[in-house]
């Protein structure tokens, strides 16, 4: 898969064609014989596919939110300036923060171990949505696709520390490859923590301690 780009556009080109895409894209998934809905997190990617619906639909939006007792973690204010600007029918659900009887559900649900904290709030929504519509639309996936997270930035500036020290440290780097390459194997062809000699050695003892 190449990443070029064979037809270099503007900036006001590519906004506009992003807007035209999301818009083709939500107009899809709303073609159903049963009642839509959506998931409103108050965030730019739930807020974005909601205005969409509503200018595809003549009836309000049905919009399901989660609503947390601790104010630091609760999003009302944003919901609010999302809805503001919407036409839609909004209907909340409260989760408490010891809101542990859920966690065998979640268990059996998933069928899998899965440490994430959102998936106690996100059961909730489903729930309140199934009350209501038959089918929702989320904004999972907009931080990953539009690299919204925190974490990507940090990610990007690391990249770029990593690219300038390795542009100073490749002979030394190289050396440490060699030695990696030598390194014997035990059993079932796992590397030894004692198989990376001279200055090396802390890194396979780190690895695989």
């Amino acid at each position: 898969m190449r990443f070029t780009l064979d037809n270099p556009i503007s900036e006001a080109r590519r906004e506009a064609e992003l807007v035209d895409r999301l818009k083709e894209s939500v107009r899809l998934r709303m073609i159903a014989e049963v009642p839509l809905g959506a998931f409103l997190s108050g965030g730019v990617d739930s807020s974005a596919v909601v205005a969409m619906m509503a200018g595809h639909s003549a009836e309000p939006v049905n919009t399901c939110s989660i609503a947390f007792s601790d104010p630091a973690f609760d999003e009302f204010q944003v919901r609010a300036a999302s809805r503001a600007a919407l036409p839609d029918a909004h209907f909340v659900d409260r989760v408490e923060s010891d809101d542990f009887g859920l966690i065998d559900v979640l268990a059996r649900t998933y069928d899998e171990p899965y440490a994430d904290s959102s998936a106690l709030p996100t059961y909730r929504v489903c729930q309140l949505a199934r009350r209501h519509v038959t089918v929702a639309l989320s904004g999972d996936g907009g931080d990953e696709s539009f690299a919204g997270y925190r974490a990507t930035a940090s990610t990007r500036w690391r990249s770029g520390c990593e690219a300038r020290f390795l542009s100073r440290s490749g002979a030394r780097l190289s050396a440490c490859s060699a030695a990696c390459t030598r390194k014997r194997t035990g059993a079932a062809g796992v590397p030894r923590q004692d198989d990376l000699p001279g200055p090396g050695a802390h890194l396979g003892r780190r690895v695989l301690p």
